[in-house]
């Protein structure tokens, strides 16, 4: 198999993590604002003193989405490293 079928498979991972990433940014800002809408409704339903079933987990316990971790996590891919070597110094 050739570098360019590699190269493909890369470009075709890395336009499905962004595509995830999109989709990941959009359902957190979702979560926040049902989340807040349950946290308004609360008093009115009468679940004042009850504790959410989810806690909402603190920003620095997100997955990083960053195209650094996402090739670095490539790294313990069995052949993919000489890539991500070569492609580093073709930008």
């Amino acid at each position: 198999m050739g570098i360019q079928a590699y190269q493909v498979a890369f470009a075709e991972a890395s336009s499905e993590l962004r595509d995830i990433v999109e989709q990941f940014d959009k359902l957190r800002a979702r979560k926040e604002l049902v989340e807040k809408v349950v946290e308004a409704l609360k008093p009115v339903a009468g679940f004042a003193g009850q504790v959410a079933v989810l806690a909402p987990q603190p920003a620095g316990s997100l997955p990083s989405h960053s195209p650094q971790g996402f090739e670095s996590s490539l790294g313990s891919v069995p052949g993919i490293r000489p890539f991500l070597s070569s492609n580093a110094n073709a930008n």
